[in-house]
């Protein structure tokens, strides 16, 4: 709700004064304060400024993206001046979401990564973005707005980047899935081809040697 929103709201007073904070503060209080280097007391007329930033705490969407096209890095890539690929995965889950949590940006963490030249199909691959002190915290609370999210991609540029099972996860969830792409095991299928046919010992021969690598 907007008020549970309200109270997640974290304020910082950063304070500025002509000399010392301590003077400046005394003479709001209209006290006398006590020099920091000589020890003498005296009256001030320093002013202290208060200045507040509020923002929201982060917000967490997760699911499974999947990506149709290759040469899209998983995240905005530049290099010698330049953009590398096209576009990113980051960038098509951000555009609709930035603009659903009034946000001022996110941040991509995902279960492992793929080449930018190779396409995610299958189930996809699961994600979790952190929105950045979103202004409507409550957003993607109802599944018409998950669905809309996922009509979004499928028409944005060409259906390239689509993602599935869009949800509202816990910050919880997104530690755990940054601490556990360090510690990850891969497992790759691959077709072989030989230039003759291979008898039972050649196949034997070749699981031993490639056991272990």
């Amino acid at each position: 709700s907007e008020k549970r929103a309200a109270e997640a709201f974290t304020t910082v007073a950063s304070f500025e004064a002509d000399e010392y904070a301590s003077r400046a503060m005394a003479a709001v209080r209209g006290e006398e304060s006590r020099d920091v280097v000589s020890g003498e007391s005296r009256k001030t007329n320093g002013r202290a400024t208060c200045r507040l930033f509020p923002w929201h705490a982060p917000c967490y969407l997760g699911g499974r993206y999947l990506k149709w096209k290759r040469g899209v890095p998983q995240s905005p890539w530049f290099a010698d001046g330049g953009v590398v690929g096209e576009g990113s995965v980051q960038t098509s889950l951000e555009t609709f979401v930035v603009k659903a949590f009034k946000s001022r940006g996110c941040r991509l963490n995902s279960a492992g990564r793929e080449d930018m030249d190779v396409r995610m199909l299958g189930g996809g691959r699961p994600f979790i973005l952190e929105v950045h002190d979103p202004k409507r915290p409550g957003a993607f609370a109802e599944e018409s707005e998950r669905l809309a999210m996922e009509s979004f991609l499928a028409d944005d540029n060409d259906g390239a980047v689509t993602a599935v099972n869009i949800h509202v996860v816990p910050r919880e969830a997104y530690i755990t899935m940054h601490e556990g792409s360090a510690e990850k095991r891969k497992t790759y299928t691959a077709v072989c081809w030989a230039s003759r046919a291979l008898s039972e010992t050649d196949l034997s021969t070749l699981t031993t040697r490639c056991s272990g690598l």
